[in-house]
């Protein structure tokens, strides 16, 4: 009788701490919104290095909000990336085709692309 007593407890024990541990595991995971205030500050400070890397992550768990393409095309933009800005921010209508904000950057870069061409 004791033996199964002393098991059960076991058993109860191990399942506390493998609960334990997947709670400890998502709790690490930062939020979307906090890795977006992330992003916008390494841009502020000139980190694009890790600003893309972060946009990355952010796009690949959650690929449907146009805001975070956004974003990225606007780092691009600042890097005078002209190419990679007007594709990541075509993704963006691709999402939502109605963003001003998303037509603007788009047609902006292209403006930008086109003005380097004609210095080359």
């Amino acid at each position: 009788m004791s033996f199964s007593f002393i098991t059960s407890g076991v058993i109860a024990i191990s399942i506390v701490f493998i609960i334990c541990i997947i709670a400890f595991v998502k709790m690490r995971d930062i939020s979307l919104p906090m890795k977006f205030n992330m992003v916008t500050n390494h841009i502020k400070n000139g980190n694009y290095r890790s600003a893309v890397k972060l946009c990355k992550d952010i796009i690949a768990k959650d690929p449907k909000n146009p805001q975070y393409y956004l974003v990225k095309g606007e780092m691009f933009l600042k890097q005078a990336k002209f190419a990679e800005a007007i594709s990541i921010c075509e993704k963006a209508i691709g999402i939502d085709p109605n963003s001003f904000d998303a037509q603007y950057y788009t047609g902006f870069a292209y403006i930008k692309k086109a003005e380097g061409m004609d210095n080359a």
